[in-house]
């Protein structure tokens, strides 16, 4: 099977197409988060993956996340795009920073990452918000 269009193809139909399409060596894959959890991108180590909404990983461990870091930590470069990369404050870039470089942070746990990296403060009893 060979890349749709001049640059790439869209990773879609079955399983076995699925598989076929992201083998290809040339051009792009374009995939959603879905499929990620369903195909096996990590028979190829790719050279760049941008990763489109990239707080969709900032849960550390939703199967979502796990498979954006197994993606990415074979890249050789990532770039993570989002309009709202902390929707629920600073705590959520745990899961964004390591979905776009698995390695960056010396801490692997969001409860780690929020002692290290993140100032809290008590708003009412046993209430905590990030300062």
């Amino acid at each position: 099977m060979k890349p749709s269009g001049l640059f790439g193809a869209i990773v879609q139909g079955n399983a076995k197409q699925r598989d076929e399409i992201i083998k290809i060596r040339d051009g792009i894959r374009i995939a959603n988060y879905e499929l990620l959890l369903h195909s096996d991108f990590s028979v190829i180590d790719w050279d760049i993956v941008v990763i489109d909404e990239a707080h969709r990983a900032k849960s550390f461990t939703a199967q979502t996340s796990k498979k954006v870091r197994q993606l990415t930590a074979k890249a050789r470069y990532v770039w993570g795009l989002s309009g709202t990369p902390a929707p629920n404050g600073l705590c959520d870039w745990h899961g964004v920073l390591s979905a776009v470089s698995p390695g960056l942070l010396p801490v692997k746990t969001k409860t780690a990452f929020e002692a290290r990296y993140c100032v809290k403060r008590e708003i009412q009893p046993n209430v905590w918000k990030v300062a």
